[in-house]
């Protein structure tokens, strides 16, 4: 069963858009960025989805609210959904919230927005996503003062709507999104809310330039033109490992790729990155699990086959479970360490390779030089020597004539 909740549409003024209607969101579609193998230990035995307000039952076991409560209405009634342990609803002794850490730890779980496929690429928490959907998502679907629906970008991106302002027509009246105008550049007609979409997407007559060769195009087709612009300015691919060039792409494939030190790295970067990335998510599931560990301390009892064990029952043992917990997670740490030291150590190499190598070419550059200024100084001397040779030989012919 899917679980819901209900939020009105964001209203922007009491009447501009009117709140009509209302916008569900099913929790249980949406997509988390954790991995899904991270998520085992938090996710519903009924659903296969994080928890949404967890309950715990008698017999260890946890499940979304409005899982188990579907559950006790089927057919197998007041049961355990797992081991069919018979349970008293009304107990709260048998069935019970589970500890509000775990609330927490699935609350607390990365999420994207549900309007991720219309383009949004919001990230937060699942207890944000409520209010980001409700009151800034720019692909939120508002229903204007015609009927029709439209999104809160279209509003926002042709300025038919700001924080202060709506445009409203000589007799006061709202203007309505919807409305059709012809285009400056074309006198096709469009509507306000389709306007700038017209323009960047269809209009042939709305000429730019691009910023690299100063060609002109329709708008429509500069984003290809960019692509390929040979005189366009573009970071060098290495930027996310720390080069800092910038400059012309023909100047980046014919010269600077090839001598970059951040791209002949690239490989064993990536390797590095991705190690520390699943040692960092590794490090996530360990420090779940001592969380859960943790919470039935603080909880004073440890669920045991069923039945809550008081901590003074189980205190001869806790300390040898507790750092029987823990030795994963001082490995982890450990391995984190040591790659984090070894990543440093590469970044320190490569910084000294990078400078080593601009050296290197100043050195090379002032031997050219050197190069040069010799040349020129042979070039002198030789021509001086012509010069004085040629003199001695014309003194020689004057002196046999006299």
């Amino acid at each position: 069963m899917s679980h819901s909740y209900t939020i009105p549409y964001s209203p922007w003024e009491d009447d501009y858009p009117k709140k009509v209607t209302s916008l569900s969101i099913d929790m249980k579609s949406l997509v988390y960025e954790t991995p899904s193998r991270s998520l085992d230990h938090i996710t519903c035995p009924i659903c296969k989805h994080p928890f949404l307000k967890p309950y715990s039952t008698i017999c260890g076991h946890t499940f979304c609210k409005a899982c188990i409560n579907e559950s006790f209405k089927s057919v197998l009634g007041e049961k355990c959904p797992l081991d069919r342990v018979p349970l008293n609803v009304n107990d709260e002794a048998e069935v019970y919230p589970a500890p509000i850490i775990l609330t927490n730890i699935t609350d607390d779980l990365i999420v994207k927005c549900v309007n991720s496929e219309d383009g949004c690429t919001w990230r937060g928490e699942r207890w944000s996503v409520r209010n980001h959907v409700l009151e800034k998502c720019a692909y939120t679907r508002i229903k204007c003062t015609c009927g029709l629906f439209c999104s809160r970008r279209m509003l926002l991106e042709n300025k038919l709507i700001t924080e202060d302002f709506h445009p409203v027509d000589r007799d006061g009246i709202a203007v309505c999104p919807h409305t059709k105008v012809s285009c400056e550049k074309c006198a096709v007609e469009v509507m306000l809310c389709e306007m700038d979409e017209h323009l960047q997407k269809h209009c042939t007559n709305n000429i730019v330039k691009c910023s690299g060769c100063h060609l002109s195009f329709p708008q429509m087709h500069l984003g290809n033109h960019t692509l390929n612009c040979q005189q366009i300015y573009v970071d060098c691919p290495g930027s996310k490992y720390g080069c800092t060039w910038k400059g012309q792409r023909e100047l980046l494939t014919s010269i600077h790729m090839s001598d970059c030190v951040f791209l002949k790295l690239k490989g064993s970067l990536e390797q590095f990155e991705g190690r520390l990335t699943s040692l960092a998510t590794e490090n996530e599931n360990l420090k779940l699990q001592m969380s859960t560990i943790l919470d039935s301390v603080v909880q004073g009892k440890v669920q045991n086959l069923g039945y809550p064990l008081e901590i003074e029952e189980i205190s001869g043992n806790l300390e040898v479970e507790k750092e029987y917990e823990l030795d994963p997670v001082r490995l982890s740490m450990k391995n984190i360490r040591a790659l984090v030291k070894e990543l440093e150590t590469n970044k320190n190499m490569t910084q000294l390779l990078a400078e080593e190598n601009v050296a290197l070419r100043e050195q090379v550059k002032n031997q050219w030089t050197m190069i040069v200024q010799l040349q020129n100084q042979v070039q002198f001397m030789m021509i001086e020597r012509r010069r004085q040779f040629a003199s001695s030989g014309d003194l020689e012919r004057l002196h046999t004539k006299l």
